[in-house]
């Protein structure tokens, strides 16, 4: 298996940020990744209904990224203790990309809130685009996320050796 961003096939208004990018990188429709989400957070002795919730934390969708057949490495504060130094998410899309898959976490200064995006070479899948894989070039980035810093970033390839487990 080899990593391409993909449009999200049977996207939909609503589709939390975590489910758009993982359906974005392993092809896999929002609701088998939502329903692979829910079965990872009751794994863990929780419940969230499929699909209803974006209440999914990072060790549900790194959980997630190892059943999807993934590996990481983990560059930057996913903590996000300090965001003083952090770029901006339009700062991120500026710098050079590597050809290499990323799941990008971004937190508010102010933690209150926190997102998710794929971007792999030149291209960018967010709920801001629809569930598509859009040229980073031809972005304008909606105003409700200019106050949004990258936080760490999860550089994504396929493991070796692994199988999905759905």
């Amino acid at each position: 298996m080899k990593i391409k961003l993909n449009d999200v096939n049977g996207w939909i208004e609503g589709t939390s940020c975590v489910v758009t990018a993982l359906a974005a990188l392993s092809d896999e429709t929002p609701q088998t990744i939502a329903s692979l989400l829910s079965d990872v957070v009751a794994d863990n002795g929780g419940y969230v209904e499929p699909l209803v919730t974006s209440a999914f934390n990072r060790k549900h969708w790194e959980e997630a990224l190892g059943r999807l057949g993934f590996e990481y490495l983990i560059v930057g504060d996913c903590a996000a203790s300090d965001l003083r130094n952090a770029e901006t998410i339009e700062d991120f899309l500026r710098s050079e990309m590597p050809s290499t898959a990323r799941l990008v976490f971004c937190k508010r200064a102010d933690h209150s809130d926190a997102h998710v995006f794929v971007v792999f070479g030149d291209r960018l899948v967010d709920v801001y685009t629809r569930g598509r894989a859009a040229d980073i070039d031809s972005l304008s980035l909606p105003s409700e996320f200019d106050d949004f810093l990258v936080a760490c970033i999860y550089e994504v390839k396929v493991s070796l050796g692994s199988r999905r487990r759905l």
